[in-house]
């Protein structure tokens, strides 16, 4: 059974803007050629006949034709029908069925793809893609979705211009590559499948080794082959999901808490990350109550990491931080647009206000 989706695509593969363009010259070319073989006619005499033939003027011939000529002329006028029809059909449905625009701005979208750059990558479109997609468009950050299915990226799109798509299957180097994962920045892998994901990561550390990679994982034993793959972090969403879940039977108030702490698009309430380097300090080493943060935006800082990866948590004001510490902060959206504003920080804020 053919479905609505596959006659579409039939037609889109049989209705080519470039074979309507194209089929009159070729047209033109064996007219052409054969009033100049069969009638003796010059180029331009054959040319003239081959125009008139195509557009059905009706225009008396250059010289009386042979029975060879009127055989050719009969054939020539049967094709050149079928052609025009052929033309009539692609432009009727490149223009009037949208076919037209749509490529347009498909054209417009992979000129913008090939200049990306420090883009994300997001592979899959499933539950979790469709959060990681929902996040990174509210914080205006700059990614491209590879998906197998093209209605629903033509309608995300269509939703939002500033979504980037590649239609594909993100396993295979070549669908990577057309996202352009050498110039990338990060790569999220939200399929399905542990095996999918474990094919992903592969390609993408061998294409991109300074590349941040993310993946979704379900089952622990493959947890370690994805690091071992070359992914950076593995994310198992059900482990996370029932320890959550068990947390709220024992601790009800504080888990509830913690995720509204977190959950930064319903709230006021904002995480956020930044180093002495991006705080204009030159000095190697100073102490967190020089900083001043809480004079200047009242914003927390509630840990610190430094390059050891070792954390610390509620850091007391006389603790020593250096050039390769990260700052944990917490404040509300006012208080990381003051700190962001007063050191020119970038510090990857929503687009807009939230709402309560």
């Amino acid at each position: 059974m053919i479905t609505g989706k596959n006659k579409q695509l039939h037609r889109s593969n049989f209705l080519s803007l470039k074979w309507a363009i194209g089929l009159p010259f070729i047209s033109f070319f064996i007219g052409t050629l054969g009033y100049m073989l069969l009638e003796k006619y010059t180029f331009l005499e054959a040319l003239y006949m081959s125009i008139i033939t195509f557009s059905t003027v009706g225009f008396h011939e250059v010289e009386p034709l042979s029975e060879n000529g009127m055989i050719f002329t009969a054939i020539y006028i049967i094709c050149n029908v079928l052609i025009l029809s052929y033309m009539l059909s692609a432009f009727t449905y490149y223009i009037i069925e949208g076919q037209f625009f749509h490529q347009l701005d498909f054209r417009k979208m992979k000129q913008e793809i090939s200049n990306l750059k420090d883009h994300v990558i997001i592979c899959g479109y499933s539950s979790y893609g469709r959060e990681i997609v929902h996040y990174l468009l509210q914080h205006d950050r700059k990614f491209i979705l590879i998906d197998q299915e093209v209605e629903e990226l033509e309608l995300l799109h269509q939703k939002n211009s500033d979504l980037l798509y590649v239609e594909g299957d993100a396993t295979k180097d070549e669908v990577l590559e057309e996202a352009g994962i050498s110039r990338a920045q990060a790569l999220i892998s939200a399929l399905p499948e542990d095996a999918d994901n474990l094919f992903v990561v592969l390609s993408a550390r061998q294409l991109n080794e300074d590349l941040i990679i993310i993946s979704r994982a379900k089952d622990r034993s493959t947890k370690k082959k994805l690091l071992l793959s070359g992914a950076d972090h593995t994310i198992m969403a059900e482990q996370i999901g029932g320890f959550y879940m068990a947390n709220l039977v024992k601790k009800p108030h504080s888990t509830q808490f913690f995720t509204f702490l977190s959950d930064e698009l319903d709230n006021n309430i904002v995480f956020a990350e930044t180093q002495l380097n991006q705080l204009k300090i030159s000095e190697e080493e100073v102490e967190l109550r020089e900083l001043n943060l809480r004079k200047y935006s009242g914003v927390y800082v509630i840990g610190v990491k430094d390059q050891d990866g070792q954390y610390t948590v509620n850091p007391n004001p006389h603790h020593t931080i250096d050039q390769n510490s990260t700052l944990i902060l917490l404040g509300t959206y006012k208080q990381m647009k003051q700190l962001e504003e007063h050191y020119d920080l970038n510090m990857d804020l929503i687009s807009s206000y939230p709402k309560t």
